[in-house]
């Protein structure tokens, strides 16, 4: 039965990214016609990251200690009711700019519990054996979801407006909760294992997930390389309604048509990697899948046809998922079962502790520098820190064969607790 409960919840997961990849192309399509900002964009996206960021620390505990399943299928309620009221409020012609920012910060909220709880989920539902090639399903699905959500999400916002797709967006939640209420039905409560036992305090149960990250200070410095590059990526992608309008003159469909072949891109490098099977030198992929981001936005800022822009798209879909899905093998394979909601938490609170800055400073620069200073000073940033990662020494501690570590790690946190 456990089986079936994986099942449900890659249907939901892909459901949600589906629902995503058009709605958030929606939102921000229609914040732009609101109010043709490229700073409102780029305040609104830092709302989301910022609330995203304060929840994901304080509740980071509470993900080893409550009913995973009925957790994530209440936030996916939530974000329903924050997608659904800006429908309505935009079909009566009452929305307001602040009802966008409090949805963003509601959405927030309920993403910075829903994704960790999600990894921590997964491994309860497979065998230890599945555990991997499961996990790649999971992550090839809902890049199919996000292949195909942005050509959904430019048709209707081209024929039908955004409102539409943002409608479209809240039911995708909707349906996501219910999958995730089969799963409670299958297998039952999810409540981890440390609910058992008597809570030693917020910050000593944080300590225990920080310990993790001392035993491998190399996925540490790693995640730091990764949280400028997704800095850069958010700085980006938040403009990427203004870049194609105002720098490439073209319309919703081509944005939507650019999503996709980056999605064709990533889909490429997953099953390109999948065939790779696990690689010895994981600093090198993961970095250089920083480094080819960086060099794509730094072209990107340079082209001024729309035909020049298409290999570029796929190119940055296609190393997206050397540094994803290594990175998940190896908190998968080194992390111990107690501490899986706190460090999958803390892992995400590392990389993506800049966003809110880049989001910000995105739209800050530019408004004051213009959309081609933006891409150019966030590519040279992310090549320039994953060039300089490159020769960090310590980082090919994430090299070779783990095995020795992994065992080390859960006898030596086993003996700590």
């Amino acid at each position: 039965m456990r089986e079936k409960g994986y099942w449900f919840l890659v249907s939901g997961f892909t459901v949600s990214a589906l629902g995503d990849a058009l709605g958030v192309l929606a939102l921000e399509w229609l914040v732009y016609q609101l109010t043709g900002s490229l700073l409102a964009m780029g305040t609104l996206v830092m709302t989301t990251q910022i609330a995203e960021f304060v929840v994901r620390l304080a509740g980071a505990t509470l993900l080893d200690r409550i009913d995973r399943v009925r957790l994530m299928a209440w936030l996916d309620a939530c974000r329903f009711a924050a997608y659904g009221g800006i429908a309505v409020l935009a079909w009566t012609d009452t929305l307001h700019m602040w009802h966008l920012y409090v949805s963003a910060a509601l959405v927030g909220t309920c993403t910075a519990l829903f994704n960790p709880a999600g990894m921590a989920l997964l491994p309860s539902l497979v065998s230890e054996r599945d555990l991997v090639r499961c996990q790649s399903l999971l992550d090839t699905s809902m890049t199919v979801a996000m292949l195909t959500g942005p050509v959904l999400g430019g048709l209707l916002i081209h024929f039908a407006g955004p409102v539409v797709g943002i409608a479209l967006n809240a039911a995708s939640f909707l349906l996501s909760a219910l999958m995730l209420v089969q799963i409670r039905r299958l297998v039952g409560r999810q409540t981890p294992v440390q609910a058992a036992k008597p809570s030693t305090g917020y910050w000593n149960e944080m300590r225990e997930g920080i310990v993790f990250f001392k035993k491998v200070p190399a996925l540490f410095v790693i995640m730091l390389f990764a949280a400028i590059g997704n800095m850069t990526g958010v700085a980006v992608s938040a403009m990427w309604v203004p870049y194609v309008q105002t720098w490439l003159h073209s319309d919703a469909l081509m944005l939507g048509t650019f999503m996709t072949l980056c999605g064709i891109g990533a889909v490429s490098g997953g099953l390109l990697l999948a065939w790779m099977g696990d690689v010895s030198k994981r600093r090198l992929w993961m970095l250089g899948s920083i480094l080819v981001k960086g060099l794509c936005f730094v072209l990107l800022g340079t082209v001024t046809h729309v035909w020049m822009a298409v290999p570029l798209f796929v190119l940055l879909g296609l190393s997206g998922p050397f540094f994803g899905a290594i990175s998940s093998a190896l908190y998968g394979r080194l992390v111990p079962a107690p501490l899986r909601g706190r460090v999958m938490s803390i892992r995400l609170l590392i990389g993506g502790s800049l966003q809110p800055v880049g989001s910000g400073l995105g739209g800050v620069v530019a408004t004051m520098f213009g959309i081609q200073a933006l891409f150019l000073s966030a590519g040279v940033l992310a090549f320039g820190c994953a060039a300089l990662g490159v020769l960090l020494p310590m980082l090919k501690g994430i090299d070779g064969n783990l095995s020795e570590k992994a065992q080390e790690i859960s006898k030596e946190l086993a003996q700590t607790a």
